[in-house]
């Protein structure tokens, strides 16, 4: 899903911004239904926007944001839809899975 996009073009809600067009972003519910979503960019030049801020958008976007576990799926999900070949693909979702695990090692109590 591209957030910026999808808000320009179809008319989500965005709370954020103060718009609201009666269109819930479906990002949340697609997730709950098992659907692989990934957050891209679709025109960073026109929308102004790189992946982070898509992130942002997203979360904004979605009715009652996103839980920690509903960011970290999208992130997973990006590594397990790149462009790459299967053992790199696999290499860097290892390297990203550590990560997580050591982030979130470091906050909890």
């Amino acid at each position: 899903m591209c957030p910026s996009s999808n808000f320009q073009i179809v008319g989500f809600d965005d709370p954020t911004l103060g718009v609201r067009t009666g269109r819930r972003y479906p990002l949340a519910r697609y997730l709950r239904e098992g659907l692989r979503i990934t957050v891209s960019t679709d025109d960073p030049g026109i929308s102004r926007t790189g992946l982070p801020a898509e992130y942002l958008k997203a979360a904004a976007m979605t009715p009652g944001g996103l839980s920690w576990w509903e960011v970290l799926q999208l992130v997973r999900n990006g590594f397990r839809a790149a462009f790459c070949r299967a053992g790199e693909q696999a290499r860097h979702l290892r390297a990203a899975e550590r990560e997580v695990v050591r982030w979130v090692l470091e906050r909890t109590p």
